[in-house]
């Protein structure tokens, strides 16, 4: 009933063996964890039967020891949170607070089943963590946290993009705000963050990287059945893209939380969303974005946003089970009936059939004077390949500069928002309307070409 795209660009390699069970992949967000919650039957009884494989707990400090005990009992991982606010900032004391909840309880920590993110909605949960003050405070809760057991996996804190040199962040209450831009470099606070890392030390980067599935501030495309679709798998791509440049390509990719966040008209309303949406991310591969040590899946982990109202005040709309835990609501049962249909292991792909070559276009990746020839193969998912060859009538290069749509000299945002409008579809104008690579299609390799120029 409800379509998806899966972006596949063209890449040599292998596939490999799919990393992770299905239901591994679907998470739960706003757990709900506390005191009142662990002593209710209904919640505990509720909690063994869901049949998500991981889920968000907000904080190590949530952890008294009848949840401790219960959370032992539960064959599920668990996305722990460090560092969420000012006061959480690493300190000696707070580094030392964390231990002694783990060595308290140990069986709610083992690592098989704890994963760690250092932060929170970066620059809103703490508004004065500049990217380069997270970089030192990454270090540290990473260093606390593997002198613990050096076998813990660390993960960065969610941002909602990694616009380069926009970036975007989002808070309950701050909507899109352009304040995470680090002043010392100019660029986008992922980017900075990363690359501060690298340069203390290159051997502490984040074992996995945790974004937020929120679509506010991505650009609405035009001319596409369901833009808001388009809004959160062209986000999942910006991330995927910036984490390839900077050589995190085979670092796993969690989506902390999503929800619908288009303000209605989605077809199917927000369970249509939910399902075009779990569909994609269960199914997208991209041999030269994603993961390689997982069959080349643009993301590894996501969690559905919210499960329960469980906190002061709040009144989320989306949520996945009544507050009393009594019974499912729609959204609840469609997630349910969506992780029953991608129950066990996913397929790897078939035996991919080798097919001739055929003569693609002039420029793309390829050297002024040869033209790119694209090797398919079958079925759907396996990976092609591509190379250049010497072609006399590929000796004019493409005019203008790569990337730059609109001809104003500058490869911008509004050269991405061009190439966004005419996505996926055949064209004869060919850099004008986006197709970058000259080849008669708008697709994933002219974003490609647009964001290596990007701010050229």
């Amino acid at each position: 009933m409800f379509g998806f795209i899966i972006f596949l660009l063209f890449s040599g390699g292998q596939i490999q063996a799919v990393a992770y069970q299905a239901r591994e992949r679907f998470g739960s967000g706003g757990t709900g964890w506390g005191v009142a919650n662990i002593s209710n039957k209904d919640w505990q009884n509720f909690w063994k039967e869901y049949g998500v494989g991981w889920y968000v707990d907000w904080s190590y400090k949530f952890t008294p020891p009848a949840q401790a005990a219960f959370l032992a009992s539960v064959n599920k991982e668990r996305l722990t949170l460090v560092g969420k606010s000012k006061n959480d900032r690493y300190s000696a004391a707070n580094c030392q607070a964390l231990k002694n909840t783990v060595a308290a309880n140990p069986e709610a920590f083992g690592v098989a089943k704890t994963l760690w993110s250092v932060g929170n909605e970066l620059g809103y949960d703490d508004p004065g963590m500049t990217a380069t003050l997270y970089a030192t405070q990454f270090i540290s809760w990473r260093d606390c946290i593997k002198s613990i057991n050096p076998n813990y996996k660390v993960g960065s804190g969610a941002i909602i993009s990694p616009y380069t040199r926009h970036p975007r962040a989002y808070g309950p209450d701050s909507g899109c705000v352009a304040s995470l831009s680090d002043p010392a470099s100019g660029e986008s606070y992922f980017r900075t963050y990363i690359n501060r890392i690298r340069a203390l030390n290159g051997a502490k980067l984040p074992d996995f990287i945790v974004m937020h599935g929120y679509f506010w501030c991505m650009p609405t495309p035009t001319g596409v059945s369901n833009p808001q679709l388009s809004r959160f798998i062209n986000q999942i791509n910006l991330y995927r893209a910036e984490m390839k440049q900077l050589g995190l390509q085979g670092k796993d990719l969690i989506i902390k939380e999503f929800f619908d966040t288009s303000s209605g008209g989605y077809p199917g309303g927000r369970v249509g969303f939910m399902t075009d949406a779990v569909n994609f991310l269960m199914n997208a591969r991209d041999t030269n974005l994603g993961n390689p040590g997982d069959d080349f899946h643009l993301v590894q982990r996501f969690a559905w946003f919210n499960l329960i109202n469980d906190l002061a005040g709040a009144t989320y709309t989306q949520t996945l089970r009544s507050n009393n835990f009594a019974s499912w609501t729609a959204l609840g049962n469609n997630y349910q009936s969506l992780i029953k249909k991608y129950a066990g292991v996913l397929p790897p792909p078939a035996a991919c059939q080798t097919a001739v070559w055929q003569n693609g276009s002039c420029g793309g990746s390829c050297p002024v004077g040869k033209r790119q020839q694209i090797r398919t193969v079958s079925p759907a998912g396996c990976a092609s390949a591509s190379r250049c060859v010497s072609d006399a009538t590929c000796s004019v290069p493409p005019a203008g500069k790569s990337g730059d749509a609109n001809g104003d000299g500058l490869v911008d945002q509004k050269d991405y928002e061009i190439w966004l409008g005419s996505y996926g579809k055949s064209v004869s104008s060919g850099l004008t309307q986006g197709d970058f690579n000259a080849d008669g299609k708008v697709d994933g390799r002219d974003y490609v070409v647009w964001f290596n120029g990007y701010g050229k």
